[in-house]
């Protein structure tokens, strides 16, 4: 009787999660399959891992790839600033938020500095997008129907494949060297900008693949959004940024 009531309940549990629709996590996945489909790529999407025990939360380290992974606030998804607690995974965790403590960006080390660059960065990429999409009239694009987060992951992978311009999956100096010219105009920011591809070259053979313009984005995406507080006196402005960073 008592396995009986149990497996009612589950059943009465599973319809009304039915009923209820997919949770923002599976919706995140469903959307994000969609739009892969009919895709000529061998390079793999990001797909949020959702809570194997409760679908509507996401799990606290989200993965891309076997390398790149970062930590998420587990009710919205967003990327979280600190480790995760609790973590066993055997993978290097970026923190969401600060560059690789193995490379820094050339001549861009100040943390107000590498705060505003990302958070131009990828403010434009998501604004290009955007436009891109406008322009296409495709409504049914994730930059439309998904949360922030999403939007900036997609955002950077769109990017890269605009940039590739012939299609190879790979990034070489000729395809990035003409916008590398329109961002190291961007004020107050230019040695970042200048030096930004240099940087995701890990291995400095002038082609940048997939797996290190992920490696090179995605653990900035919290510069993207923070939002700057209003200041309480003049001198505050610099300690915010580089407390949030």
């Amino acid at each position: 009787p008592a396995a009986s009531g149990f497996a009612l309940q589950e059943s009465s549990k599973s319809t009304r999660r039915e009923e209820q629709g997919p949770t923002p996590c599976e919706q995140s996945r469903r959307d994000l399959l969609k739009q892969a489909e009919g895709r000529e790529t061998s390079s793999p999407i990001f797909l949020p891992q959702c809570d194997m025990r409760d679908g509507s939360l996401y799990k606290r380290l989200q993965c891309h790839g076997k390398e790149v992974c970062w930590c998420v606030d587990i009710i919205t998804g967003d990327p979280v600033t600190h480790q995760c607690d609790g973590s066993t995974a055997t993978v290097e965790i970026h923190n969401v938020g600060s560059l690789s403590k193995k490379r820094d960006i050339k001549r861009c080390t100040k943390p107000d500095k590498i705060a505003k660059f990302y958070k131009k960065l990828l403010t434009t990429f998501q604004e290009e997008k955007r436009a891109e999409d406008e322009k296409r009239m495709d409504t049914t694009s994730i930059i439309m129907k998904d949360k922030q987060r999403t939007k900036i992951q997609q955002a950077i992978l769109w990017r890269f494949e605009s940039l590739d311009k012939n299609g190879n999956e790979i990034l070489e100096r000729s395809e990035w060297r003409s916008y590398r010219k329109a961002i190291r105009m961007w004020q107050g920011v230019r040695t970042c900008a200048r030096n930004f591809f240099r940087f995701c070259d890990a291995d400095l053979n002038r082609k940048i693949t997939p797996e290190e313009w992920r490696d090179c984005t995605f653990p900035n995406i919290g510069f993207a959004l923070v939002e700057k507080a209003s200041p309480v006196n003049p001198f505050i402005n610099g300690l915010l940024i580089e407390d949030t960073s």
